[in-house]
């Protein structure tokens, strides 16, 4: 269904000649009798806020309803060309009109420069065009463009066009819906709309954005509305707008008296037709699947996933569906051709399910619309599976999720096409589909490369989203991007390994693993971290000062992970902190974890609108996020508490000392030779727990004694001993400096394993022993 919610045709509209010569597709006369001139206001200076070197002094709309043709709706435009720049915009005019069930009347265009009236309009020159803007969409019309390109325009011009169109798509019968805008973003001298209807066809009114009374006046069997504006201003479009909130006033007429009429007008349209002999047979596969909930999610994936989203809207189809049995069997449709394709299946199989009609752009503002067809732009399913309401969308396609943890469509109101139905209803407001990164730096020593893995996962219409992305590009394409992404911070990085893609249905989640391997770092080298996952969410609007509210992206949940691991335990501390704003919450918190240093963030949003008094405090905050999601931290490990501890005194030295050249006779004499064994023993007494964390390299409990070393079985692996080691200081130890050294304890042959510390100098011990 293509959104018929007002349909805009155009401030420079049509050009129309003198000529009575006609082209295919539209003819050239006079105006209708029944239209009324509306006066031309005397030019005045240019405003200042006219941009693009054009105003307008006058936009005149006519309708007249009751007519056997349908409604005859009449436009006059008188557009002013400023400066160069507005001749090319003022040159060329475009209408939409949809042949199969309308008539297009050009009547006249006329160029004023000065007192001279030049007529413009060359009906050889008007080109109809099939333009398809919905193309991209997969959404196919047939509506035709009449355009025409002005010759001679010149800056200072007044180009004056006027044409009718007749008729109405018939799918709506006899009722009609009309909208009008009341304001653009350029100034509008005088500004009309005459409405002229049948006195016993009721017809409501409603003006959105603005206060605007109609004069009312009796003309025979007609009532007619007028409304007025002058010297109307021109309107910036402000940018992020929520559903239902228009920058621009607008004016809605409708024949419509209820929702309930609607529905009533929709279900002839709706109804469904026994299945086919094919459509049977899948049937038949479903009906034994154990239970209702099993049936009616494979009857959802086969309309989402085996009928390809393609529609063709030609005249009535652009509101009536196909059939269901021709939606089957051409395997595209779409998205009222889906749904009562899914609505007819679910009720072959005793499911109780109707289509719903919605707007996907105005969403809950819909409730403040007239009744009308023309107010929705979209169709999804109401479904009762196993006595819970479940709204579906079978316009989605690679969704796995069970049913009762679908993501109902994002709508907020629907119209129900069911008997018994008289007004829109409310869909559930869906949850937000939590978005969760990990990301992780490993320095195994400093001055060595640092491995970095992210870990992504998606749920609910996340991993839908990414499922599409990974059907359209493969993994290792993907990879290339990703590692682009990644190179214009760290130019330098490398994959280290394949990425990894997991799916996993039910829990209608999808993970990605990356892995790579960045430069080196320096023991403590400042570095900063970005949660990117949140910062892509902390956006700023283009329009800060505003007359409407902002719309924020809502719900959204996002938590993102960074853990940097070091080569000893980190030299740093907690820290909190949180962000709360108008419409979300930023929290951070950082803390050592073993020998990592680990930052947890979450960023939540608590409503989607803020309003306009708000913003610039919006915005403050916003950027305040920006920086608790960006942490710096400096790659330092403790030192050790050699500095914290008090050593022993000169007394107890000695007595140490007594007792050690006593009771260890040949050990003391054997290692006295090697320069330094009581040094080393004295030197584990006060740094014990730096020792263990210079041992805990090889990942074994012993070797920090002559004692108890660690066995090899073989000579030849003591050089691999020396790869990769790092002081207690965190500075990584060359392998060319580390040497082994022999000795022999007890008889037993040992290795002590020396490794100096080129900056601090401190010499780090292990202890070997090769075979039993």
């Amino acid at each position: 269904m293509t959104s018929t919610l007002r349909p805009l045709l155009a401030l420079a509209a049509l050009a129309a000649a003198a000529s009575a010569s006609a082209a295919p597709g539209f003819r050239v006369a006079p105006p209708p009798a029944w239209v009324e001139p509306v006066d031309l206001p005397a030019p005045g200076p240019a405003s200042p806020d006219a941009s693009g070197g054009v105003d307008y002094l006058l936009v005149d709309s006519q309708v007249r309803g009751g007519g056997p043709g349908g409604p005859e709706r009449f436009h006059r435009t008188v557009q002013r060309v400023l400066a160069s720049t507005g001749i090319e915009h003022a040159s060329e005019f475009r209408v939409d009109f949809d042949p199969a069930y309308q008539s297009l009347t050009l009547h006249e265009v006329v160029i004023r420069r000065g007192t001279a009236r030049l007529a413009a309009l060359r009906p050889a020159d008007v080109k109809l065009i099939q333009r398809e803007p919905e193309l991209d969409r997969r959404l196919y019309d047939g509506r035709l463009t009449a355009v025409i390109y002005l010759r001679d325009v010149r800056q200072g011009d007044l180009v004056e066009a006027s044409w009718t169109l007749r008729g109405q798509n018939p799918v709506f019968g006899a009722r009609t819906t009309q909208v009008f805008d009341l304001g653009w973003g350029v100034p509008v001298a005088r500004l009309a709309v005459r409405l002229s209807w049948p006195a016993a066809r009721p017809l409501s009114w409603r003006v959105h954005g603005l206060e605007l009374e109609p004069a009312r006046a009796a003309r025979g069997d007609h009532v007619e509305l007028r409304f007025r504006r002058e010297d109307v201003p021109a309107l910036d479009e402000e940018s992020d707008l929520p559903p239902g909130v228009d920058a621009f006033p607008w004016l809605e007429a409708s024949e419509w008296p209820g929702w309930e009429e609607v529905v009533r007008w929709a279900l002839p349209l709706y109804a469904a037709p026994p299945p086919s002999r094919a459509m049977e047979a899948s049937l038949a596969r479903w009906r034994a699947l154990p239970d209702e909930e099993a049936r009616a999610r494979a009857a959802l994936r086969f309309v989402q996933d085996e009928v390809r989203y393609l529609g063709i809207e030609l005249g009535t189809s652009s509101h009536r569906p196909a059939a269901p049995a021709e939606v089957f069997a051409r395997r595209f449709g779409d998205c009222k051709d889906k749904s009562l394709l899914l609505v007819s299946l679910l009720s072959a199989m005793g499911i109780e399910a109707a289509p719903a009609l919605v707007n996907t752009a105005e969403r809950a503002a819909i409730a403040a619309r007239l009744p009308s067809p023309s107010a929705f732009d979209h169709v999804v399913v109401r479904a009762r599976v196993a006595g819970a309401v479940r709204w579906l969308e079978p316009t989605r396609s690679l969704e796995r999720a069970p049913l009762g943890e679908v993501t109902p469509p994002p709508y907020a109101r629907a119209l129900v096409l069911a008997d018994g139905e008289a007004g829109l209803v409310e869909l559930p407001e869906p949850a937000p589909s939590p978005l969760q990164v990990t990301s992780t730096w490993r320095v195994t020593r400093f001055g060595a490369p640092v491995l970095f893995d992210v870990v992504t996962r998606f749920d609910g219409l996340r991993a839908l989203g990414m499922r599409h992305d990974l059907s359209d590009t493969p993994p290792p394409e993907l990879q290339r991007r990703y590692l682009d992404h990644y190179a214009h911070t760290e130019p330098k990085v490398e994959v280290a390994a394949p990425m990894l893609v997991e799916d996993a249905p039910d829990a209608d989640r999808v993970t990605i693993t990356e892995h790579y391997r960045l430069p080196s770092v320096a023991a403590g080298a400042e570095r900063d971290f970005v949660a990117e996952a949140i910062r892509d969410h902390l956006l700023v609007p283009d329009t800060a000062r505003r007359r409407h509210p902002l719309h924020v992206r809502h719900p959204v949940l996002v938590r993102e992970q960074l853990r940097v691991e070091l080569p000893g335990l980190p030299n740093l501390t907690e820290d909190e902190q949180e962000v709360v704003g108008e419409v979300a919450r930023l929290s951070r918190r950082a803390r050592p974890e073993g020998r990592g240093y680990v930052v947890d963030l979450e960023y939540r949003t608590l409503r989607p609108t803020v309003e306009p008094a708000s913003v610039a405090r919006h915005i403050a905050t916003v950027r305040e996020m920006r920086g608790v999601a960006a942490y710096s931290l400096a790659l330092a490990v403790r030192q050790g508490p050699v500095h914290q501890e008090r050593g022993p005194s000169w007394a107890s030295l000695g007595l140490v000392a007594l007792a050690f050249a006593g009771g260890l006779g040949l050990y003391t004499g054997v290692t006295a030779a090697r320069n330094g064994d009581l040094a080393r023993w004295w030197a584990s007494l006060r740094n014990r727990r730096r020792r263990r964390a210079f041992t805990s390299a090889f990942a074994e409990a012993t070797g920090e004694t002559a004692r108890e070393p660690i066995v090899l079985a073989s000579a030849d692996d003591l050089p691999r001993r020396a790869q990769g080691l790092r002081c207690r200081c965190g500075s990584p130890i060359p392998p060319e400096a580390c040497s082994f050294e022999p000795l022999v304890l007890g008889g037993r042959p040992l290795w002590a394993l020396r490794a100096p510390c080129p900056r601090c100098a401190e010499v780090q011990r292990a202890y070997f022993a090769v075979g039993g």
